[in-house]
């Protein structure tokens, strides 16, 4: 008699055994499964919906028997055809079947067989030695059983990822499965009975399967909504900690670019990096070279607002050093135009990570704000201590500096507020934040080579800690919950609880990499330029071939990363053609601005100070260049 039989296509993991005892019958073959019925989708077209973990998918419909397997259910794509898909379940079926004759070939007897049940059930018998096995069948297979449900009319509801079968107009297939009715199976179908011992006590674990014709059906699948966050986050209230911020619309790396579509994009990333070359790094030289031949002209029109100007022309001091060496200076302002040190860098940090925090169009008093706060405030640390830390280590032989002392320049925090200001100008999104805050103190004037290997090592770091980071949130990207964490092999029962706080844990890590890319990246290009107040300067009084090589490294990864890019030599985006006029612009007004005082000085000559031309300075050993050598 039999005791039990199971069949659980769906379950997953199954070792149950089917006992029973032989007994005449007369011969009976199954008959072919009975055909699935699709209730939905119709043919017009399918509704999106949207998972826990942000991921969308669509629903199928059946009214089935027993088990189906439809051509959704592959482990990667789609069945090409029933074929496929009906030979995956008979040797996925076969191989369990496989694993628990294997078991029961062990067994001499029935009784011994009795004697290793593990079922508390007496009417069921049950073992857990094969279940590995089982499993292993199931994962070395290509038929990948979707989550099914059962709605309140008692038909099957499965969740189909977009992923699987995307957007577009389909034909797809169902096959119906189920196997032979009980009865004697040595008579009946012989293939049900894995071990028959003497006496005529038989064990099973199930038969194989029979399947229907295929059913197909055609269905049209939409486009998701259109989302600007490129980094998936799941359904939140807005401005709740988790909700994602601008810097989730960071563009990834395009790792679906053929070599034409490279080579396209790295054609226009050279020709535009030589293009802002020569539209800001030239005028830039000429416009401050402006300034430092008419610095006393231009006092004389802005006094209240440079009154170091008036001795800086004197002294051979520019305004800054001359305000920093002024101990008579109130505190407030030799630490604003100075540079604070120590513990006072840290109010520095969060004020630039503050302002920074106002690119989120939607910064206010809320959850969300104070997460963007804190990344950006990590990723300042990342930029800052990061890069001066590794230009000391790299440079210290050169600079003979053992300790050299970090100094917090506040007047850096206009330039991080100009270019966020500059970015929303633009509409560019995530926007541009000049990362670097820091500067390393050395204890003593370094030489124009050593000066500029400081800057060039900076520079170097930012770029590799900012294409790092462009990589890392590429992935996260482009991946799913599971595969970002590994998870594939967790139950979903499991996953569901638990998916929430790794979603949030993926957007949290997702946007700190953003942030990083966005300053390390953008801060080059500025920090570059070859202004006083900027570690550029050494780098400009140098060596031509090296600024320049350095100076067009910088916008070539700049563009690449941050530049939107045309798809053709045809078409050139709006924001790329507002880029370039904003730049055209620049340029323009800097010549204007040197043709005018050229002008001005050829007619009236800039005045000599009262005490006569200013002597040169006299050179010790080591040259007179600024003490803070700024990185990046």
């Amino acid at each position: 008699m039999s005791r039990r039989r199971h069949f659980a296509v769906r379950s997953a993991v199954a070792a149950s055994l089917v006992l029973g005892a032989i007994a005449s019958a007369a011969p009976a073959f199954a008959q072919s499964a009975e055909e699935p019925v699709v209730v939905s989708p119709a043919a017009s077209g399918v509704e999106l919906d949207q998972a826990i973990d942000g991921s969308w998918f669509w629903q199928v419909t059946l009214d089935v028997p027993e088990a189906y397997i439809g051509s959704w259910e592959r482990d990667l794509g789609v069945w090409g055809s029933p074929e496929e898909a009906q030979a995956a379940a008979g040797q996925s079926r076969e191989c369990v079947q496989g694993a628990m004759k294997g078991f029961l070939d062990q067994f001499a007897t029935h009784a011994e067989f009795e004697l290793a049940n593990e079922s508390l059930d007496q009417d069921s018998w049950s073992t857990s030695t094969i279940d590995d096995e089982v499993r292993a069948c199931r994962d070395a297979s290509e038929w990948k059983v979707e989550r099914a449900s059962i709605d309140n009319a008692g038909y099957r509801v499965i969740d189909i990822p977009l992923d699987v079968v995307g957007p577009g107009t389909h034909e797809l297939f169902v096959i119906g499965l189920s196997t032979p009715a009980s009865g004697n199976p040595t008579v009946r179908n012989p293939g049900c009975a894995l071990k028959v011992w003497e006496g005529g006590k038989w064990a099973g674990g199930g038969c194989p399967y029979d399947a229907s014709a295929p059913v197909y059906f055609t269905v049209t699948v939409p486009s998701p909504p259109a989302s600007e966050m490129l980094l998936q986050s799941r359904d939140v209230e807005k401005g709740s900690a988790f909700d994602p911020s601008v810097f989730s619309t960071l563009k990834p790396l395009d790792q679906t670019e053929d070599a034409e579509a490279l080579a396209l994009h790295v054609g226009l990333t050279v020709a535009l990096a030589l293009v802002l070359a020569i539209l800001i790094a030239l005028p830039t030289e000429m416009l401050n070279s402006v300034v430092s031949d008419n610095h006393s002209r231009i006092a004389g029109f802005f006094r209240w607002l440079l009154p170091a100007g008036r001795r800086a022309k004197r002294s051979g001091a520019r305004p800054v050093d001359d305000i920093v060496a002024d101990r008579k200076r109130p505190l407030v302002v030799q630490r604003i135009f100075g540079g604070v040190s120590g513990w006072w860098s840290v109010p520095v940090l969060v004020a630039g990570a503050v302002i920074a925090s106002f690119a989120e169009p939607d910064f206010g008093v809320n959850w969300m704000s104070l997460r963007l706060i804190l990344t950006l405030f990590v990723a300042f640390l990342i930029v800052n201590l990061g890069g001066t830390f590794f230009a000391w280590l790299v440079t210290r032989r050169r600079t003979g500096a053992e300790r050299p002392r970090l100094t917090a320049r506040p007047l850096f925090l206009v330039l991080i507020l100009v270019t966020v200001l500059f970015a929303k100008f633009l509409h560019v999104e995530p926007a541009l934040i000049f990362g670097t805050v820091l500067a390393i103190d050395f204890g003593s004037r370094l030489s124009k080579a050593r000066s500029a290997a400081v800057t060039t090592v900076g520079a170097a770091y930012l770029i590799v800690i900012g294409l790092g980071a462009w990589v890392g949130y590429s992935a996260l990207v482009g991946s799913t919950l599971k595969s970002a964490f590994g998870l594939s092999g967790i139950p979903d029962a499991f996953i569901l609880p638990i998916s929430g706080a790794l979603y949030d844990a993926r957007l949290a890590l997702g946007e700190l990499a953003s942030v990083l890319v966005v300053e390390a990246i953008s801060t080059v290009p500025i920090a570059l330029l070859p202004l006083a107040f900027l570690s550029g300067a050494s780098l400009w009084a140098w060596k031509r071939w090296v600024r320049a090589l350095v100076y067009a490294a910088g916008l070539a990864v700049y563009s690449f990363v941050l530049v939107p890019m045309p798809k053709s030599w045809e078409t050139v985006p709006e924001p790329l053609m507002l880029w370039i006029a904003i730049f055209a612009g620049y340029a323009a007004f800097a010549l204007a601005v040197w043709a005018v005082f050229y002008f001005i000085n050829k007619r009236q000559p800039e005045p000599e100070s009262e005490n006569g031309p200013a002597s040169p300075p006299v050179r010790g050993p080591v040259s007179d260049e600024p003490v803070l050598s700024r990185v990046g």
